[in-house]
């Protein structure tokens, strides 16, 4: 997102923006980091664990087909990876694990990390809306939602992000 939008969108709302919805335009809006460019991977912004190699994954595969077993082996077992990325988890987890191919669901809030998913796993944008037996997965989440952010100087007060018209931050 350009300096231009966030100001527009600091001045639409008629205050400074709050630092949860400052992230959340700069990661996920329009031109967001994760909307447009961002990139996990040995040759993107960063790297996860999946990145790094098999390992992780299997370990959760095993995991996975232990809980499976622990809750009795149900049919409707259903995995749920929530913040999948691109889905270099789910990928990894399924070359240990391909029996879970048609169980998996993958929930990532951007289109272009969304379009690389692997084929077979159930892509969506948000949580199921119906009660599911299974495990919920998440790897490199909590780094990635919008937050509060508070501050002390002599006191609390809830950080903010005011950009002027011009853009200048202040």
């Amino acid at each position: 997102m350009t300096v231009a939008q966030l100001a527009a969108a600091q001045h639409a709302a008629g205050r400074p923006l709050r630092f949860d919805e400052y992230l959340a335009i700069v990661l996920y809006g329009e031109h967001g980091f994760y909307t447009t460019s961002g990139q996990a991977g040995r040759r993107g912004d960063f790297i996860t664990s999946p990145e790094v190699g098999p390992l992780f994954a299997a370990v959760l595969a095993r995991w996975i087909d232990a809980e499976h077993a622990r809750l009795g082996a149900p049919d409707d077992f259903t995995i749920v990876e929530v913040g999948a990325g691109p889905g270099t988890l789910a990928r990894a987890i399924l070359l240990a694990a391909p029996h879970w191919i048609e169980r998996y669901v993958a929930v990532e809030i951007s289109p272009t990390q969304r379009a690389q998913h692997p084929a077979g796993v159930r892509s969506q944008a948000e949580l199921p809306s119906v009660p599911f037996r299974g495990v919920v997965i998440a790897n490199e989440l909590l780094d990635n939602l919008p937050f509060r952010l508070a501050v002390f100087d002599g006191g609390w007060r809830e950080a903010m992000v005011s950009i002027a018209r011009d853009g200048t931050p202040s």
